[in-house]
């Protein structure tokens, strides 16, 4: 079982009192302990059931998807063939640290045909939350990029013309204090809700790039960079996103296997953001 690692972001509303919020961990713990369920789509409609508690920041819950279906069966009294209507809920696995606001959900294909699609169908559901309704904040799930493959092309690069990076409002407690922070700030005076900064020059040094990069890497945010790998030769685009991370299990089922899932999920997070390599 394939688990793809990601990041919900949870945005605090200026408008309410900070007493009555709380804080992001504590508001999205409170989100999936609702078991909330999204308004229907069509004819499905998605939900939030099963949670469990790991450890004092781990849970584990099942994000599943409800639908009609219809099957043929045999009519023991008029003797037909006929088809039977039935509700079908396919769901998946997830695991989640509310202190870091990291996730890790088993890719289902019979619930989305990739991992990006069912971060936003999780975001969705936490948003149908009472607490997500009731405006106290709002929700966005994203994939987490492995950096190492853009951050060797940053450092074999023979020159750098160009970095960029994308930010959203504030958020994660851990991005680049020097520069993401202040544009995040930014970004929540205007009321906007994302934005992108970017530097140029004649050789730009990586040295000042990879804590961008590693913040941009474990808040779900994405950098590119245009580069001239050797000498001589025209700039290409390299871009962090594209490389989401993942971990493969055996499985789910026990309180060891979660408990292992969430410290290799804990684990990861460290090695991307911080460069420690503490996953086991």
């Amino acid at each position: 079982m394939e688990l793809y690692l990601a990041r919900v972001k949870v945005f605090l509303s200026s408008q309410n009192d900070i007493f009555a919020r709380g804080t992001p961990s504590d508001i999205l713990r409170a989100a999936i302990n609702e078991r909330p369920t999204s308004y229907r789509v069509g004819p499905s409609s998605w939900h939030i059931g099963n949670v469990e508690e790991i450890d004092v920041d781990g849970l584990y819950f099942a994000l599943g998807r409800t639908a009609r279906s219809s099957q043929p069966i045999l009519d023991q009294t008029s003797g037909n063939f006929i088809e039977a209507p039935f509700d079908r809920a396919p769901y998946t696995h997830v695991f989640v640290d509310t202190k870091l606001e990291l996730v890790a959900i088993a890719q289902k294909y019979e619930l989305a045909p990739s991992p990006d699609r069912l971060c936003h169908a999780l975001a969705k559901v936490l948003q149908s939350s009472d607490t997500g309704r009731a405006g106290y904040a709002s929700f966005a799930c994203e994939l987490l990029s492995n950096p190492d493959r853009f951050l060797s092309a940053l450092q074999s690069a023979y020159a750098i013309r160009s970095f960029t990076v994308t930010f959203t409002r504030p958020n994660p407690f851990d991005v680049n204090r020097d520069f993401q922070a202040p544009m995040e700030r930014l970004v929540d005076e205007a009321e906007g809700e994302r934005g992108s900064t970017t530097i140029s020059g004649a050789g730009l040094k990586p040295e000042p790039l990879e804590d961008l990069t590693r913040s941009a890497a474990a808040t779900g945010e994405n950098a590119k960079a245009r580069l001239v790998e050797e000498e001589g030769n025209r700039p290409v685009v390299r871009s962090l996103r594209g490389n989401a991370v993942s971990i493969s299990v055996e499985g789910v089922e026990t309180a060891s296997d979660r408990r292992s899932i969430i410290s290799r999920l804990r684990g990861l997070y460290q090695r991307i953001r911080f460069r420690q390599d503490s996953e086991s």
